[in-house]
């Protein structure tokens, strides 16, 4: 079981968090560019469905980029997760773009898992 008592917002409490799940990690990467999560890529002590990477995205109750002085409403990643399930049902076979499958949605300590893309991966930013 996740550590919910876990600072998500670092990598250790994301080591916490994760310690004793498929998702454990000892080599966690902050990624940059984002600004109302945290994110991270995990990369697995132990595949997990054939693969070693994963992105994990933790909402605080406020905007991480403002280092906790903007607070945002947490259902904000409902929203995301509903987007990212219904959009992979449209396009699970476009070339074009490439929606990442969500592998956890943790609605209590606001956590979610994604597939990892890949690093080479333009977003839609770069577009």
């Amino acid at each position: 079981m996740a550590d919910d008592s876990a600072d998500l917002a670092t990598i250790v409490g994301v080591q916490r968090y994760l310690a004793n799940t498929h998702f454990a990690s000892d080599t966690i990467s902050v990624l940059s560019g984002g600004f109302a999560n945290f994110a991270y890529r995990i990369h697995l002590n132990d595949p997990f469905e054939g693969k070693g990477t994963f992105i994990l995205k933790y909402a605080a109750p406020y905007i991480a980029a403002s280092g906790g002085t903007m607070p945002l409403a947490l259902e904000r990643q409902k929203f995301e997760v509903e987007a990212l399930r219904l959009v992979l049902k449209m396009h699970a076979n476009d070339d074009v773009i490439t929606v990442p499958a969500v592998h956890l949605f943790d609605e209590e300590a606001h956590v979610v898992i994604i597939e990892d893309c890949g690093m080479d991966t333009r977003t839609l930013k770069q577009l």
